[in-house]
């Protein structure tokens, strides 16, 4: 995304901040939208809500994925919402779900956490849809896969290529992105400058991936076994932001 715009723009920020605004300011419609298909009219009110929410309105100023993939999220959510909506009326949605599903895991491409959200939609519509029909409960359940299995597929279908990258060609067997891990080091390494330099040459020195998050895991589980009292301390701090 950055690469098209200062291919277009030239390699200015400006231009680069105006579009996050535009895409932020997409994703407070798309909240108001999802508000209404909730709520009715008065749910509008929530993309309001968003779009003076103070997160969101400083937000676009930085240079963070998270511009590219909250509007993915909240369009993936509102899809979703969508083809549920429809296929409890008694017609196709499939559409809308599949739409939904890859936006999800684009989404995901731009911040792994999106990932998170596969489950629970797959759930939901699995129980969803066995709500709506009659029979046995197992049956009611196989009914429900089909709905399941198309948002699942659909959803990794635009993650798979990223993975077979990492695991074929980088030797790092990870859905997405590894690089998450580095921060519950950084969070609980409880160490001063000078030693976390030194813990940042050691895990450097790893030959692969595995073996960097193997010396990271085993910093930071040594932080926290070291300064238990720190823990929660930081665990609060983080929770506040």
């Amino acid at each position: 995304f950055m690469a098209g715009v200062f291919e277009l723009f030239g390699p200015h920020l400006f231009p680069l901040h105006a579009l996050q605004c535009v895409l932020e300011a997409g994703t407070a419609a798309l909240v108001g939208v999802l508000g209404r298909a909730l709520a009715g009219r008065r749910g509008a009110w929530a993309g309001v809500a968003y779009a003076l929410y103070w997160p969101a309105v400083e937000l676009p100023s930085r240079l963070l994925t998270e511009n590219v993939q909250t509007v993915l999220l909240a369009g993936a959510i509102v899809a979703l919402a969508r083809g549920a909506e429809e296929d409890a009326a008694g017609r196709a949605g499939r559409r809308w779900s599949i739409a939904g599903a890859v936006l999800l895991g684009v989404s995901a491409l731009a911040r792994a956490i999106g990932l998170a959200f596969l489950p629970l939609v797959a759930l939901w519509r699995l129980l969803g849809t066995a709500r709506r029909t009659e029979g046995a409960a197992a049956i009611r359940l196989r009914r429900g896969l089909p709905a399941a299995a198309i948002v699942t597929v659909a959803c990794l279908a635009p993650i798979a290529p990223w993975t077979a990258r990492n695991v074929f060609v980088m030797g790092d067997p990870s859905p997405i992105e590894s690089v998450s891990v580095y921060n519950v080091w950084a969070n609980f390494a409880f160490v001063n400058e000078s030693r976390f330099a030194v813990q940042q040459m050691i895990i450097n020195k790893e030959a692969d991936p595995a073996g960097r998050r193997s010396r990271v895991m085993h910093f930071a589980w040594r932080g926290i076994t070291r300064h238990p009292e720190a823990f929660p301390v930081k665990v609060w701090t983080n929770f506040k932001h």
